[in-house]
């Protein structure tokens, strides 16, 4: 069974179960549901996942509680942490902040921003396959060679980062 299957299987019969016979007050203000950094989240897990992040946790990993409203706040986001916000599947959500939270990053980075972040990623891309690449090649230098395409293959993938869509917010 994958996780994300395992996660809504134990919300609907055992987690809601509880909270509506020992805290029915409660779940009109909570959220629950699975997102983070592990495989079952992104829904590739296997048995062979299972050896580390598997289980419950928390959802705090971009250092706020609020969604990005200006330019500076998406700057100060850890974009790695983006994706761990948005693979989730929510299974209760009443009152929609987290739903709205999710929806605000998934707008992702204003349009200048976003073009801002296209530039730099074209620039380490360049610097990487058009110059230190050519120099260790003419150089001879073997293992700079293979560390500097190895760095421009990661950067044209998006290094820690992937460029993707964006919306004209």
């Amino acid at each position: 069974m994958k996780g994300l299957e395992l996660a809504r299987r134990f919300f609907t019969d055992v987690a809601l179960p509880a909270f509506k016979e020992q805290a029915p007050d409660t779940l009109g203000s909570m959220a629950f549901g699975l997102a983070g950094p592990g495989s079952e989240c992104y829904g590739f897990d296997d048995e062979i996942s299972r050896d580390h992040d598997w289980g419950p946790r928390d959802r705090t990993y971009l250092g706020t509680d609020s969604p990005p409203e200006t330019i500076r706040d998406w700057l100060l986001l850890p974009e790695e942490a983006l994706s761990l916000c948005i693979n989730e599947e929510v299974f209760l959500d009443p009152l929609g902040s987290f739903t709205g939270r999710r929806r605000a990053l998934l707008a992702y980075f204003p349009r200048d921003l976003w073009l801002k972040k296209i530039a730099s990623r074209c620039r380490a891309i360049g610097e990487r396959g058009q110059y230190n690449l050519w120099r260790a090649l003419q150089r001879g230098e073997s293992i700079a060679f293979h560390y500097h395409r190895a760095r421009f293959a990661r950067e044209s993938a998006g290094g820690n980062r992937a460029v993707r869509g964006h919306s004209d917010r």
